[in-house]
């Protein structure tokens, strides 16, 4: 019998596959049993409530979170007003998983929003609640996944092994076994009696300690899994103001349907073409044009959007007529000064 710390994963997904055990693997299952079975629970719980704050819109109480987390029992007598629970730290792993706040809303109810779950590719057509969900439960853990059949096979084989070290221990008792297992060369089967007699222990005491530690585990997971349920049941109970805290969640949730103009990169075009086709819209933005008032691309944009040069150099030379002509050597210096910053101005326009 050797030991696999893989052995768990694998039995189990030949198990829930229709695949029968070996003889081998159920003395395997029968001694170190078949693993923990919900490893993925984490994973599917987390999805399922990322599923559900994503169909209410990103707001939600901690009551309509409670059946895919950890809450605490309710009691015989449910706490009258819209907290039914007294402690709402459970909410606590869903806020650092998906980076919720809480906050209060006109009535004084305190609720749950997730901004980042707010926004989906595709409007849920369903709203679906948490009483209507499919909440996942955990999974007790079992003695065995083999069959009663190799189980009592296993058990047998384990009894024949201590009835043999039981037997092989008492002739050794004897002084002439001993010496005549030394005049045969076997006086190693000495040495290796105490591990055979561990051996035979430990093929009954290691089941019989995790039958003891699953027992335990078995009764917390039924504690947990009843509360989950309980708080099902709350949600389906109809209490009035359980549900106008939930309607106060639904009035102040929000799903936005992200579409193809909230898409910042495509694998349709050429990343350079996409980055300049933000950057010109990003500067029409700022100078307050809209693209789709532009007209047709030329060879000089600044032009067919400002007015043609020779237009502009037209007004230039009108203003220049209009000017009071100073034949100072300071009015001069002026004046070029003036035409080389418009100029410039222009300049910069055109390159652009």
């Amino acid at each position: 019998m050797i030991w696999d710390p893989s052995y768990g994963r694998h039995s189990r997904e030949r198990v829930q596959r229709g695949e029968g055990m070996t003889f081998v693997e159920a003395v395997f299952s029968f001694v170190f049993g078949d693993g923990n079975p919900n490893l993925n629970f984490e994973e599917r719980r987390w999805r399922a409530l990322g599923a559900h704050i994503q169909r209410l819109g990103g707001v939600l109480s901690a009551e309509e979170m409670a059946p895919f987390l950890d809450p605490p029992p309710l009691g015989r007598r449910i706490r009258r007003g819209s907290e039914k629970y007294e402690d709402e730290s459970f909410v606590l792993p869903a806020l650092i998983k998906f980076n919720g706040e809480p906050f209060v809303d006109d009535e004084g109810r305190l609720l749950y929003k997730f901004l980042e779950l707010q926004s989906t590719a595709a409007l849920p057509s369903v709203r679906v609640t948490a009483a209507e969900a499919k909440v996942p439960l955990e999974k007790e853990w079992a003695f065995s996944e083999a069959g009663p059949g190799q189980q009592a096979g296993a058990a047998l084989l384990g009894l024949v092994n201590i009835v043999g070290v039981v037997t092989l221990s008492s002739l050794l008792l004897d002084p002439i076994a001993k010496l005549s297992l030394y005049r045969q060369g076997l006086g190693f089967v000495l040495g290796l009696l105490p591990y055979l007699q561990g051996y035979a222990a430990a093929f009954f005491a290691i089941p019989a300690i995790r039958w003891f530690v699953d027992s335990r585990r078995n009764a917390a997971i039924d504690q947990r899994n009843d509360n989950r349920l309980e708080a099902v049941s709350l949600l389906q109970s109809g209490d009035p103001e359980l549900a106008a805290k939930s309607a106060s969640a639904r009035k102040l949730g929000n799903t936005k349907v992200i579409g193809r103009q909230d898409i910042v990169y495509t694998t349709e075009k050429a990343a350079d073409e996409q980055v300049n086709a933000q950057d010109e819209a990003e500067f029409d933005r700022k100078l307050g044009i809209s693209r789709r008032q532009l007209p047709p691309r030329t060879a000089n944009r600044v032009d067919d959007v400002f007015g043609r040069r020779e237009d502009r150099m037209q007004r230039l030379q009108r203003e220049a007529q209009d000017v009071e002509v100073d034949w100072g050597s300071s009015g001069r210096k002026q004046q070029q000064q003036q035409r080389r910053r418009q100029d410039d101005d222009w300049d910069r326009l055109d390159r652009w």
